[in-house]
């Protein structure tokens, strides 16, 4: 799975890159632009998990990842309906998910570049980028469609109408404000614009950037942005970027302690996993066993035989079933002797749709 990180220049991308994914990107000054792509991974936080490796004590830990992919600075012409193109497009439609940071915090060495600091306009102005981006592709192809139809084979003209009529639907609600992700396309439309990979029709994580002591007073910001996305697919947070990027390079137990002095509960990489997990409908599966252990992040409703992929696309090709446990089952039994012994391992085939924390080990032949 891959979010990439959006948002207007000096917004904090880059920062809640690194609190989440533990990296160490440079954080570039007011000015500073790079083209190149900071990628890292967040290791998915699973107390289950961790009850497994006890259980089984094995060679190798693997747990669940979610990949994060962010431009450290944004493109000249962003926030003037001509910046999202090109390499920076292409990273975009590759992602199973947009993170938008909307700076709140204020900062006079890292000032504004409207020289004000409005979280609600920022937010407008990149929602309006990501549209006008859909719209520009959309075009593009009505343009060749209208072109085709001139001196249409006679075998296609109906599926070239077809297309062309649900695109200018699309791309008309897209110009009245309307995007993609809540215009209830049907699965004929939605197959029709797959190959776009429409911005408007991805997932989107809206990330409140604030200040450390604006933690506490964060409920008006938060309920303004909330009202203005509150829509399918589309969740929002508030995150002390900075202060939780200092937090993980701090020693565990001292970043442990001074939490509970602030009383955070909840760290900057478990509140981007719970909204990953929430917004792609995401669960995890297990297999285990002496010599690793992995966790593997799926889709709700994925089937065994697909679940396998995920693993290898050999076990997938040649699936013959899954013996699966539950988690809960498994941990009550301390391990597969006893689960076997009271029959709690079940034998799925490939149509089982998947649970989350099943434990699942692969029988196939290739």
């Amino acid at each position: 799975m891959e979010i990439a990180i959006i948002g207007l220049s000096q917004s904090g991308k880059t920062t809640v890159f690194n609190a989440v994914t533990k990296g160490k990107a440079e954080v570039a000054s007011f000015g500073g632009r790079s083209n190149k792509p900071n990628i890292g991974t967040a290791k998915v936080p699973d107390s289950r998990f961790v009850q497994l490796n006890k259980i089984f004590k094995p060679q190798k830990t693997t747990p669940a990842e979610i990949r994060f992919i962010d431009i450290p600075s944004a493109p000249e012409g962003l926030g003037e309906s001509n910046g999202i193109s090109g390499e920076y497009l292409n990273l975009l439609q590759r992602s199973d998910a947009l993170a938008l940071i909307i700076r709140a915090f204020q900062n006079s060495s890292v000032p504004h570049p409207s020289g004000k600091t409005n979280p609600q306009g920022d937010l407008e102005t990149m929602l309006y980028e990501l549209s006008f981006a859909d719209i520009e592709i959309l075009e593009r192809r009505l343009e060749k469609l209208n072109t085709q139809l001139k001196s249409p084979k006679s075998d296609m003209k109906q599926l070239l109408l077809n297309e062309k009529s649900i695109l200018e639907q699309i791309k008309s609600q897209l110009e009245n404000g309307i995007h993609v992700r809540e215009q209830n396309l049907t699965p004929e439309q939605q197959q029709s614009i797959k190959n776009f990979a429409l911005l408007t029709n991805k997932p989107l994580m809206v990330v409140i950037n604030i200040n450390e002591e604006q933690s506490e007073n964060t409920s008006q910001t938060f309920q303004e942005i909330n009202d203005l996305i509150s829509k399918p697919l589309t969740k929002a947070t508030a995150l002390a970027a900075q202060l939780e990027m200092e937090l993980t390079e701090m020693e565990p137990e001292d970043e442990r302690a001074f939490r509970e002095s602030l009383s955070l509960n909840e760290s900057g990489l478990d509140q981007m996993v719970r909204l990953t997990y929430d917004l792609l409908n995401l669960i995890t599966f297990f297999t285990v066993g002496e010599d690793e252990n992995r966790a593997w992040p799926i889709q709700t409703g994925t089937v065994a035989v697909n679940a396998a992929g995920e693993i290898h696309s050999d076990i997938q090709k040649g699936f013959i079933r899954g013996e699966v446990i539950a988690f809960n089952d498994l941990v009550e039994c301390n391990g597969m002797t006893d689960a076997k012994t009271k029959g709690l391992i079940r034998q799925e085939g490939r149509s089982y749709e998947m649970k989350d924390g099943d434990i699942m080990h692969v029988l196939f032949n290739v």
